[in-house]
């Protein structure tokens, strides 16, 4: 959210001007217009003491700095209007703006203005924009969309080559096998094996539940987090199911890209354990994404058993994954509430 309002602020003539505290300048002819950006939590919102503080030394700074008259907004994003301490900052005598993050909209007190540098319709109609665009979260999913098709061209490069049904052929491609792996060294089939598919049932199987619950966490956490994901999930998916193949000495000619997929879902459920306002919207779509996607997988895989623990190595590493790029998020949200 933090990042779409600096580009929204940047398209209607702002400049960043300030990193620590996150503030945007435009300058006319006769005044200046400061937008101070911050962000509060369930656990942690700055005090209407620290909001006046900040806006009397942003203030005394910028007219030393131009000499005219300085205006100030304080855009300050929520996951929800219950959050502690919010509805006091509405009582500090400056202009407050609050934005909803669970319901996209711009919550206005009754002591507040919406005459701020004819911003305020703008910035409503930017929100809907992104509420829209959220409801197809497909545009945001630029690499779910590219991994999709690096599998399908794969596939159907291979198709053209040999009998994808083949283990043999499938093997000669980078397959993964753990004698080939651990003893001949070579490593690089735990990320190969993760784009080949034994025929077109088990891509289709894959790809679709690829497609739903890839749109659906790519949209949340960003494309290069999931990318990041992605990979190391099947990654250490595929080592799970080299490992006890080699434990319980069985040959096995693994392929496919499910290991990474169990790591999206393990992903989606992380998330949805620990964001709060997950809990409480409780989105039925997303637990059906998770629900059904697992249970697709398991039931169309008729492979061996030893896929199941390449889908148990990728589920619990995306868990862990998603639950450090959650942690990471919170920590920088506080570090910018608290200026």
């Amino acid at each position: 959210m933090i990042l779409s309002l600096e580009q929204f602020l940047i398209s209607k003539g702002y400049e960043k001007v300030m990193d620590r505290n996150l503030v945007f300048m435009k300058e006319l002819p006769d005044i200046v217009y400061l937008v101070q950006v911050t962000s509060a939590n369930y656990d942690h919102c700055s005090s209407k003491e620290d909001y006046m503080r900040k806006n009397q030394q942003l203030t005394f700074y910028w007219n030393g700095q131009t000499g005219k008259n300085i205006r100030i907004l304080n855009l300050i994003t929520v996951p929800s209007i219950k959050c502690r301490g919010v509805t006091e900052l509405s009582e500090g005598g400056f202009d407050v703006w609050m934005i909803d993050e669970s319901k996209e909209r711009i919550i206005l007190f009754e002591n507040q203005t919406k005459e701020f540098d004819n911003l305020y319709e703008p910035l409503e109609q930017w929100l809907v924009s992104e509420t829209q665009s959220e409801s197809l979260p497909v545009k945001k999913s630029p690499v779910t969309i590219g991994l999709i098709a690096v599998n399908v061209l794969v596939f159907l490069i291979l198709s053209k080559l040999g009998d994808v049904y083949n283990s043999e052929f499938m093997f000669q491609m980078g397959a993964g096998e753990w004698r080939a792996i651990f003893y001949g060294q070579e490593y690089y089939r735990l990320l190969t094996c993760m784009f080949l598919h034994f025929g077109l049932e088990h891509l289709f199987n894959n790809m679709l539940v690829l497609f739903f619950a890839g749109v659906q966490l790519e949209s949340k956490i960003g494309s290069i987090r999931f990318f990041i994901l992605y990979v190391l999930s099947g990654i250490i998916g595929s080592l799970c199911s080299a490992i006890s193949a080699m434990l319980n000495q069985q040959i096995v000619v693994s392929a496919g890209a499910s290991g990474a997929i169990y790591g999206v879902l393990g992903a989606i459920l992380v998330e949805m354990l620990l964001d709060k306002e997950q809990r409480k919207q409780m989105s039925l779509y997303r637990v059906f994404i998770l629900v059904m996607g697992t249970l697709y997988l398991t039931i169309m895989d008729h492979n061996s058993t030893i896929d199941y623990i390449a889908h148990g190595g990728g589920f619990l590493s995306g868990a862990i994954i998603g639950a450090v790029f959650f942690f990471i998020k919170e920590v920088r949200k506080k570090k910018l509430a608290q200026g």
